[in-house]
């Protein structure tokens, strides 16, 4: 149902004052006032946060148990800094097992993290017990304990401790029956694990944030909106979503977007209304509809790398299906002195086979050198591409249903120099390993994408036995309508 919540001052004084809601997981109470009792910290296992109290039962023999906390650590006398300790308890049946993650939040360094296991020996408040489990470093969550099994013939109190020597926000999460998607390990896909059940998202990570399937339906950002990316290279995103200059003459106007279909007509891209998403890092620009044509494009610079990001989305809110050729056009800030240095295929020569190109004026000097990732492998390609003097130019025709979206994901890359332009644009181009790239997309997005493949995917390893019989099935928490396509591999 539809809770209020409501805030008052006991004494009638006024001032300002902060408030926020959590969903799905317990938060840590350490120090906040209850009525007239400041609650404990959970520095030890006798003061524990019994994380049994915000159970969540996600399917038959398969629950969550969350917390969110904040790590304060302290300083001793000598003003050297000490750990702090948060300790969680929850119970394991007996054969029963459970999976361990904590997520920092946000990408700033935390010293000294760790997340062990222990169990219920010894005195709670003066010792630690026994050591049952240490933590993995893993890309789905800070630190992992996976497929821990009570193997004893009773039920278990268990002790999660985590601790580091950095300020900073954190999600406890505990699966039981289940293991957690924590990504690919040592390179390879994550064991499925003793339950042969995990829970997994598409599109997102423990500690990251995604952005909105909503279309913008105002227009209240000023332009143009200036975006630094992680080297410092400024992206001044127009209400067009054409990138006005770049940093020292990177474009004289890039990433045009045209689009042409026999319903439509041509028309450019024309905003009509616009948003941020991603803590302010994405700029969402919606287009006027024209014939039954919805066109929203999004533009990310993220803080810790060197690219811009840009997702095309077309929408057919009509009846019938059509055919939409998508045209991208760039005036590069190298003018006449415009020259290819550099192909995914190494051949000298850019057209629509090559994934991504770099050209520059030269190298080092000048204007920034410049790469461009257009598709990957697996992907839609081009129908044409071109670089004939300072313009860059790729065509698409897109096929879209009534009622789909259809996606072209693309970058740009500002370099000092010609190698670095090529090998971030060769990272780029495989998206399956260079995450960055995906970063705040939602499942919905990564699954319209048509010029890179397999984005929206999680893999796991099982192993069976000759004469085994094997049953696969997906289920969607809270999205019954997400659609999903389940493959078997030898």
């Amino acid at each position: 149902g539809t809770w209020r919540l409501r805030v008052t001052s006991p004494t009638g004084n006024s001032g300002a004052y902060s408030a926020s809601v959590v969903r799905g997981a317990m938060v840590q109470r350490e120090g906040v006032q209850i009525g007239n009792t400041v609650q404990p910290g959970n520095g030890n296992r006798a003061n524990a946060e019994d994380l049994e109290l915000g159970r969540l039962e996600l399917a038959p023999g398969i629950d969550r148990l969350a917390s969110v906390g904040r790590f304060s650590p302290g300083t001793d006398v000598n003003g050297n800094v000490t750990s702090d300790h948060d300790w969680f308890a929850f119970t394991l049946a007996a054969g029963e097992s459970a999976s361990i993650v904590l997520a920092v939040q946000g990408k700033a360094p935390v010293s000294n993290l760790r997340l062990g296991l222990f169990d219920a020996s010894g005195d709670l408040a003066s010792t630690t017990g026994q050591l049952l489990a240490g933590a993995v470093v893993s890309a789905g969550g800070d630190r992992t304990i996976l497929d821990y099994t009570n193997t004893s013939d009773e039920s278990v109190t268990l002790y999660a401790r985590a601790r580091a020597e950095t300020a900073a926000r954190y999600t406890f999460l505990v699966t039981r029956g289940s293991t957690f998607d924590v990504g690919p390990i040592d390179d390879l896909p994550q064991p499925l694990g003793p339950d042969g059940a995990v829970l997994g998202a598409m599109g997102a990570s423990v500690g990251g944030s995604v952005g909105s399937d909503e279309v913008p339906t105002e227009a209240t950002l000023p332009f143009a909106q200036n975006l630094f990316d992680g080297d410092g290279y400024r992206w001044d995103i127009e209400t067009t979503g054409v990138i006005g200059d770049g940093s020292n003459d990177a474009y004289d106007g890039g990433q045009q977007l045209t689009f042409y279909d026999q319903t439509a007509g041509s028309a450019g891209f024309q905003r009509s209304a616009d948003a941020l998403e991603l803590d302010g890092r994405q700029v969402v620009l919606a287009g006027t509809q024209i014939s039954d044509l919805q066109v929203v494009r999004k533009i990310y610079v993220p803080t810790d790398d060197a690219f811009a990001r840009f997702l095309e989305s077309f929408t057919n809110t009509g009846d019938t299906a059509r055919n939409v050729i998508v045209s991208l056009d760039s005036n590069l800030g190298s003018d006449s002195s415009t020259q290819l240095f550099a192909t995914a295929s190494g051949d000298g020569s850019y057209g629509a086979d090559e994934q991504w190109l770099v050209s520059d004026d030269f190298n080092g000097g000048g204007d920034p050198s410049m790469a461009h990732v257009l598709w990957g492998d697996g992907g839609q390609a081009p129908d044409s591409a071109s670089l004939w003097g300072d313009g860059l130019s790729q065509q698409w025709t897109l096929h879209i249903e009534p009622g789909q979206t259809v996606s072209l994901l693309h970058f740009a890359v500002q370099a000092p120099n010609q190698a670095v332009a090529a090998a971030t644009a060769a990272s780029l181009a495989d998206l399956q390993i260079n995450a960055a790239g995906l970063a705040g997309l939602t499942s919905s997005e990564l699954l319209s994408v048509v010029n890179f493949s397999g984005l929206a995917q999680d893999g796991y390893r099982l192993w069976v036995n000759a004469g085994d019989g094997l049953s696969l099935a997906v289920q969607a928490a809270g999205q019954e309508d997400l659609p999903f396509r389940l493959e078997l591999f030898a």
